[in-house]
């Protein structure tokens, strides 16, 4: 068996009878989920020998969900998570894509499937665990097989595979609008759940917090390390996502995992309150830049937690990096800190060149977390993952992030910014998250954002920024104080104050809504 497969039946076994997962109000054992991942498992085509067959899981945080996941790594499968709170446009560009040889949907997404069979080039199986018949319009696509719950019955074999098979594809943003897919093994996986429940001493004592959709990597971490251990994952209804304090203390959760927009909501609804969550015992934040003082207040609200500043791109399996918060939190966003057993890092000039310690460049990492690169694109793996050796480190294949960063000693890698955020205004080179930066700090808000708007011929013509809950007297002294470190090239244009910061599907701030938000309030002159 593949290592996750191998990982999830070995705790099937050992804990048989204790939960393993909870999710729209039920309790579902380790023997429960195991039975019903192999009935899955039965209806999947027997798999390639190259380990690279995908399936489409189309699904809510569901049971089906969950099983299903399961089920292609005992059948040998790489799933593709297409989460219904992503526009369907973006869910065919995936499936046109990756084309399935098997879909699993559940009863809430069977409505959009057939928008999404219509990007299949072959014939698929499309799996209806929770339905007792095929659906009416089925007889429309008869090149498919559907296989309701009556005909899910026999229980499959797992599969004998490797660690280089495909454990998912996880699709990320891509610069020409469409998404492009991480290919990410087993053996990556695998290596990242060993770094990481060794760093956090995970057990099957663990309650382990389940937040964000499936086609999101934090999901990862979620998913395997509870499993790994013997741990139950706590999927959070959706009405309580956002705000979910109450669900932590119902159930006593040890664990939790987040981007660190998710306690900025928090804190907005004043749940952030010192002791508020005092069964976590383990905290980590990835995903985005994690201000010191919001750090500082989470561990106040979760004081018998450890945190940790998680950081690594899709690319490289979740996370690499972790920062403990037990070193300090007097940072303007916390340092990435150092990387994980097997894991390395470099950081580079323009010419590829390794920096001094202190001297800023491009971030590189190495090593057993780094991926296969992109689903059928093979100019962008080229262009971001690179062979290349350097003096003293052993990897010989490097991801190039885009972030920039700088090495200090005794605190590890500080986060500079992303160099793909740098933009050229008036001649000069502007990081825009230092502008944010300095705007948080004169204004005292947490929720900050400034993007660059550009002419027709690709220039910058001048910078927003958008800050939630600003008040007209702390702006006139964010802007004189600003004015005192940030030359006027650096100041925006507009400053913005909103409600609510608008975040996607994975609870980040979504620059693009705010384009669209900056284009409406200029043209109404507010």
């Amino acid at each position: 068996m593949t290592p996750l497969a191998a990982s999830f039946v070995k705790s099937a076994t050992q804990f048989k009878d204790k939960a393993a997962l909870w999710v729209d109000g039920e309790s579902y054992t380790y023997g429960h989920l195991h039975e019903l991942a192999l009935r899955l498992a039965g209806g999947f085509p027997p798999s390639s020998k190259n380990g690279i067959d995908t399936c489409a899981v189309f699904a809510h945080r569901s049971l089906v969900a969950y099983a299903a996941i399961a089920a292609c790594h005992l059948a040998r499968y790489a799933y593709v998570a297409l989460t219904p709170a992503q526009p369907v446009g973006r869910s065919q560009s995936i499936i046109a894509q990756s084309q399935p040889a098997v879909i699993v949907v559940d009863a809430k997404c069977l409505k959009n499937l057939p928008l999404l069979l219509q990007k299949l080039t072959g014939p698929a199986v499309i799996l209806l665990p929770d339905q007792d018949a095929s659906p009416d319009w089925a007889a429309g696509f008869p090149q498919h097989r559907f296989l309701h719950k009556g005909f899910l019955t026999s229980q499959a074999e797992p599969r004998q595979g490797s660690g280089h098979d495909l454990a998912y594809v996880m699709y990320t943003s891509g610069s020409t609008g469409e998404p492009k897919g991480v290919m990410v093994s087993h053996d990556n996986v695998a290596t990242f759940v060993r770094n990481v429940v060794d760093h956090c001493s995970y057990s099957e004592a663990d309650r382990f917090i389940h937040l964000p959709e499936l086609n999101f990597d934090l999901s990862v971490h979620d998913l395997f390390s509870a499993w790994w251990v013997g741990g139950t994952l706590y999927c959070v209804p959706q009405d309580e996502v956002l705000i979910p304090d109450g669900f932590v203390k119902r159930h006593r959760l040890t664990a939790w995992t987040s981007v660190p927009s998710a306690v900025l909501i928090l804190k907005k609804f004043n749940k952030l309150q010192a002791g508020a969550f005092e069964s976590i015992r383990v905290s980590m934040f990835c995903g985005e830049p994690f201000p010191g003082a919001l750090a500082a207040e989470w561990m106040a609200a979760a004081p018998n937690s450890r945190v940790d500043n998680f950081y690594g791109p899709t690319e490289t399996t979740v996370a690499v990096t972790a920062y403990p918060c037990s070193r300090g939190t007097d940072f303007s966003v916390l340092p990435l800190g150092e990387p994980f057993t097997g894991q390395e890092v470099v950081i580079c000039d323009a010419d590829l060149k390794p920096v001094s310690d202190g001297e800023t460049g491009e971030l590189l990492l190495g090593g057993t977390q780094v991926s296969a690169g992109y689903w059928n694109r093979p100019d962008l793996t080229d262009a971001q993952f690179i062979e290349r050796r350097f003096p003293g480190l052993l990897s010989g294949r490097w991801y190039r992030t885009g972030d920039l960063a700088c090495n200090q000693a005794e605190i590890g890698l500080i986060y500079k910014g992303r160099a793909t955020r740098q933009i050229k205004i008036h001649g000069y080179r502007v990081e825009l998250g230092e502008i944010e930066a300095t705007l948080r700090k004169f204004s005292d808000k947490e929720f900050v954002a400034v993007i660059s708007i550009h002419g027709s011929g690709g220039e910058v013509l001048y910078l927003s920024a958008f800050i939630e809950g600003l008040s007209s007297d702390a702006e006139k002294f964010m802007r004189a104080e600003s004015a005192k470190v940030l030359p006027n090239y650096m100041m925006p244009r507009y400053i913005f104050s909103i409600d609510a910061m608008p975040l996607n599907s994975n609870g980040k701030i979504d620059y693009a809504e705010l384009g669209r938000v900056n284009e409406r309030r200029v043209k109404v002159g507010s």
